[in-house]
């Protein structure tokens, strides 16, 4: 009798797999020391592995698989927020500092370093000031 295995069982295994080298990863830590791209790896061949399986093999199963993976991975994959990083102050290159009575704010790149500088000009200006 010849034996007719499931043709998804496969898919299953590898799942199983990567899904147990992921706890394994997270458990000692070393999930959280590898390269971002590496992380996105491994998490996208999960993700299509589970997208592949999701129509065929039961939720039960695939969830028995991934049991605590899911809040293990939220929890150790999570970077600490990084703020914006600011560039070293500008200069006043018109060393202007008066704002008279009636102004114009007007926004530029005056400097060329990719952020838009507060220009102001005045109805009586000759000369504008820049912040």
């Amino acid at each position: 009798m010849k034996r007719h295995s499931n043709p998804y069982a496969r898919k299953l295994r590898q799942f199983r797999y990567h899904a147990k080298q992921l706890k394994r990863l997270l458990a000692n830590g070393e999930f959280a020391r590898m390269a971002e791209a590496r992380q996105q790896q491994i998490v996208q061949r999960l993700r299509r592995l589970y997208a592949d399986l999701a129509g065929v093999i039961s939720g039960t199963r695939l969830r028995r698989a991934l049991a605590g993976l899911a809040l293990a991975l939220a929890a150790g994959a999570a970077t600490p927020a990084l703020g914006q990083t600011f560039g070293s102050p500008v200069v006043d290159p018109f060393n202007i500092d008066a704002v008279n009575d009636w102004s114009i704010p007007t926004l530029a790149d005056i400097d060329n370093d990719g952020d838009l500088d507060l220009f102001v000009t005045g109805y009586n200006y000759s000369a504008g000031e820049y912040y």
